[in-house]
């Protein structure tokens, strides 16, 4: 798509319409010849702006449940964790020692990049993990 409209509505309208991309009158030649060979290879030419805008969008959308590899019995230890709960109620509700609810916290934290319970339970809240 071609176009003097820079309106976000209006790029979401032309994309699901079936535009292959979306590129403003005021780029230059050169940008549009790239665009045009861009888009024949399989590409979808737009400015950094309007794909920054698109990506967004889709992320509200399509909101992307991770698990990050986190088995059933840390997903618990988790699920234990937002629940306010300490490591020796977390171990006596799971049927664990209290070692081993140690270890799956420190592999929880590995796994969600985080070194706190409290950025473990604002990513598990955040991703939807529990």
């Amino acid at each position: 798509m071609l176009t003097v409209f820079e309106e976000e509505e209006k790029i979401l309208r032309a994309l699901s319409s079936g535009a292959s991309g979306y590129l403003l009158k005021m780029s230059s030649p050169e940008e549009i010849a790239r665009a045009i060979r861009d888009a024949l290879a399989g590409g979808a030419p737009m400015t950094p702006r309007m794909a920054r805008y698109v990506v967004d969008r889709m992320a509200q959308l399509l909101p992307l449940k991770r698990d990050y590899g986190l088995p059933a019995r840390e997903k618990q230890t988790l699920d234990g964790i937002v629940q306010g709960k300490t490591k020796k109620e977390i171990a006596a509700a799971l049927d664990m020692s209290f070692h081993t609810v140690d270890t799956h916290l420190r592999n929880i934290y590995r796994k969600l990049v985080v070194n706190t319970r409290t950025a473990a339970v604002a990513k598990a809240m955040k991703d939807g993990l529990v």
